[in-house]
C-alpha cells in the first residue's frame, strides 16, 4: 500500500509532493465539550469526542474536566484515533458543538476543529449546541425548549421541533411562558423563576445530555463552513470583557 505521497525529482527540478493514492475519507470526528459544568453528576454520557463511520460508532472518548488548568481535548482526539485505528487522512467531516456554552470551552473546541480541518482538508460543520442537546436528550414528543447559558434571571433559549432549530435568544420567565413546548431541557443553573413557569405549565425540566455522538448525527442537517468563517455562538458579552469595560469606565470618570 502506498503512503499516498511520492517525491518526483526530474531534470534537476525541485522535489514536490505528488498525490498518487488516497485513502477513502469516510470518518466523522465529532467534538462536544461546550458545557462541562452543566453535565449532571450522575450522567452516563460525558463531554468528549466521537468517531463515526456512517451510522457506526467507532469510538467515544471522554475528556477530563476535573482540572481547569489542563485542556484534554487534543489528547482525547489522539486517544480516540489510536484506539479506532483512524488516521488524519481518514477524516471526512469534523462536527463541533459551537455553543452557547462556557466561553473558554467553546472557543478551544472551535479553534481545534478549525485547525484540524485546515490541516486535513476535512469539511467543518458547526453544530449549535441546542440542536445537539435536543437530539441527545430523551424528552418525549413535541417541541422542546433548550435553555443554556443561564445568568441572573435569564437564559439563552432555543426551540427545537422535529429536528429543526429555531433561532435562540436571551429570555426571562415572562418570555418563556409564551412558548408552546412539551418540555424544557436545562441544567441545574436554570433560574428559579423559569423553573416556576415550567412547573405552572407542567413542563418537565430534563437535564441535558451533551453527547458527541449526537453532535455527529445532528451535523447531517447542517451545511459545512469554511474554517476561517466558523465562529462560536456567544449569547452574551464575555464576563471578563464586561468587567474590563466597567473598570476602564471608572478610570475615565
Amino acid at each position: 500500500m502506498l503512503d499516498g505521497w511520492t517525491r518526483a525529482c526530474r531534470h534537476g527540478s525541485r522535489c514536490l509532493p505528488t498525490p498518487v493514492l488516497f485513502a477513502v475519507r469516510d470518518v466523522t470526528l465529532a467534538i462536544e465539550t461546550s458545557n462541562p459544568s452543566g453535565v449532571a453528576a450522575n450522567a452516563s454520557v460525558r463531554p468528549g469526542v466521537a468517531l463515526l463511520r456512517g451510522a457506526e460508532v467507532l469510538r467515544v472518548e471522554p475528556i477530563t474536566t476535573d482540572n481547569p488548568q489542563h485542556d484534554d481535548l487534543m489528547s482525547a482526539i489522539d486517544r480516540a484515533c489510536k484506539a479506532a485505528n483512524v488516521s488524519p487522512r481518514d477524516i471526512k467531516n469534523i462536527a463541533v458543538s459551537i455553543g452557547p456554552g462556557g466561553f473558554t470551552n467553546v472557543r478551544i473546541a472551535v479553534t481545534c476543529a478549525r485547525m484540524i480541518a485546515e490541516a486535513t482538508g476535512a469539511e467543518l460543520i458547526g453544530v449549535p449546541t441546542a440542536l445537539v442537546v435536543a437530539l441527545g436528550t430523551p424528552c418525549g414528543n413535541g417541541p422542546v425548549a433548550v435553555a443554556l447559558a443561564s445568568k441572573g434571571d435569564t437564559a439563552h433559549v432555543s426551540v427545537v421541533s422535529n429536528g429543526v432549530l429555531q433561532a435562540g435568544e436571551i429570555m426571562d420567565a415572562t418570555k418563556l411562558a409564551t412558548l408552546n413546548v412539551a418540555c424544557i431541557i436545562a441544567d441545574c443553573y436554570l433560574p428559579q423563576p423559569m423553573r416556576d413557569i415550567a412547573a405552572a405549565k407542567r413542563w418537565p425540566v430534563i437535564a441535558p445530555v451533551f453527547d458527541p455522538v449526537a453532535c455527529a448525527r445532528a451535523a447531517d442537517g447542517v451545511a459545512p463552513e469554511e474554517p476561517a468563517r466558523l465562529t462560536p455562538i456567544y449569547p452574551r458579552e464575555p464576563e471578563a470583557v464586561t468587567k474590563w469595560r466597567a473598570m476602564h469606565a471608572k478610570k475615565s470618570d
